[in-house]
């Protein structure tokens, strides 16, 4: 299938085609829990390779039954985050609190995860807050969110079109669309898309670095596609960063800056208007 589609891309021109295979990596739920310490041998890591990448930022998580304190009350990540935006990390607006929506599962802001439907409170007016409340919270750390990621993917027309007045770039898998190897440049929303087809690393090593750099490899049938996964700085060690990088050069890939695509399709940068 990604031949076919490889071929009509190019008989098309739809785009160019790159010189090597492109591959991106996002830093996954960066929030008031991560180590600042952890999130720092990472970016700086990140920094030495010349490694462009995304950060998932959740300005203000909640978890139930426990309290955390927002994001902004922890100055040495804030620290940690502001040096890596300035250091090839692009920040990505993760939702406001990434949770919680039902009682029996964590991380779904915007979805009832057990009603598999969207949440009970849904409106345009709460929605526009929840973003833009998000988006003051990352300005107020000096930060500029320049995408969208929805938590866990799972969102209803209704919030993504809302996403859309405020972000012309989203990084995540979309319904009904689903996977996808490559940019998307406009979806149902107007919204550019940016792929994620590596997966991440579990923490019950079921999936690995390995098993992302084994996808990689499949997608090098395709020269238009790009190889795209995520880590969790939280759970991560930094060897397996290492081993991400690495790897995916070894396959041939380059890294590809994620903020290019809101610079080179002039997307606006997002505001709280």
């Amino acid at each position: 299938m990604l031949v076919v589609c490889d071929a009509i891309a190019r008989f098309l021109a739809v785009q160019p085609i790159p010189a090597r295979p492109l591959a991106m990596l996002r830093l996954e739920d960066v929030s008031a829990l991560t180590p600042a310490s952890r999130l720092k041998s990472i970016v700086e890591y990140l920094a030495a390779a010349h490694v462009p990448y995304g950060i998932a930022l959740v300005p203000d998580l909640q978890v139930k039954g426990k309290t955390i304190a927002p994001l902004r009350d922890n100055d040495a990540l804030s620290d940690v985050l502001r040096w890596a935006e300035h250091h090839n990390g692009t920040i990505i607006l993760h939702g406001l609190h990434h949770c919680c929506s039902s009682e029996g599962a964590e991380g779904y802001e915007f979805w009832d995860y057990e009603r598999d439907a969207p949440v009970s409170h849904e409106s345009d007016e709460g929605i526009r807050a929840t973003i833009r409340e998000g988006i003051s919270q990352a300005t107020a750390l000096e930060l500029r969110p320049l995408i969208w990621e929805t938590p866990h993917y799972s969102a209803s027309p209704l919030d993504y079109r809302v996403v859309s007045d405020f972000f012309g770039t989203a990084w995540e898998l979309r319904r009904p669309l689903g996977w996808l190897p490559w940019v998307l440049q406009r979806d149902q929303y107007g919204t550019l898309l940016l792929p994620e087809d590596l997966g991440y690393v579990s923490l019950d090593q079921t999936k690995t670095v390995h098993d992302q750099l084994e996808r990689a490899k499949e997608l090098l049938v395709c020269g238009s596609c790009i190889a795209s996964g995520f880590l969790h700085p939280n759970t991560v060690d930094i060897t397996d960063v290492r081993e991400y990088v690495d790897g995916l050069r070894r396959l041939g890939y380059a890294f590809v800056d994620p903020a290019e695509a809101v610079r080179r399709y002039g997307i606006a940068v997002p505001s709280v208007e």
